[in-house]
């Protein structure tokens, strides 16, 4: 989808909706990325909401395996459109007000894209009682000793 203009949205009155099935650039998945955008300009907010889902390939933070990991996402935001903002809003949130300049442009696509990476879990693990790399199976390969270390490997082998 193509970014819309916010003064198109305030003529369209309505909420404008999009369908998305296909892949979004910013994330690499394995799969389209499923769902739907909606947003609707009512004098100086903006109403987003959308759902979406896919599937993305992550490493095991333990076993360093790749795994699929189903990612889904519903959320709904509220965008102040332009400069002047309630300052009771602004001060009840501590200054973390997301706003647009009223001559902006709305991505879904971006901003479906932020609320699927928010989704992303911060511990990555393949199986809940993933047991981490297994020291054991780790496939050893004799490294040929330099004779001149020969006498300080000898050393550790004595009791």
């Amino acid at each position: 989808m193509k970014p819309i203009p916010l003064r198109e949205l305030r003529l369209l009155g309505v909420a404008k909706r999009w369908q998305i099935d296909y892949p979004l650039s910013q994330l690499d998945s394995l799969e389209p990325v499923k769902g739907w955008v909606q947003a609707q300009l009512s004098g100086s907010e903006l109403l987003v909401s959308g759902s979406g889902s896919t599937l993305v390939e992550l490493c095991c933070d333990r076993c360093l395996k790749t795994f699929s990991y189903r990612l889904k996402a519903h959320a709904e935001e509220l965008i102040a459109v332009g400069s002047n903002l309630d300052s009771s809003l602004n001060a009840e949130f501590d200054g973390a007000v997301e706003s647009l300049d009223p001559e902006a442009s709305f991505d879904g696509d971006q901003w479906l894209f932020e609320q699927l990476s928010l989704q992303l879990p911060l511990k990555r693990l393949c199986d809940f009682n993933c047991s981490g790399i297994m020291i054991n199976q780790i496939n050893h390969e004799t490294k040929a000793v330099d004779p001149r270390w020969a006498a300080l490997g000898e050393l550790s082998e004595q009791p």
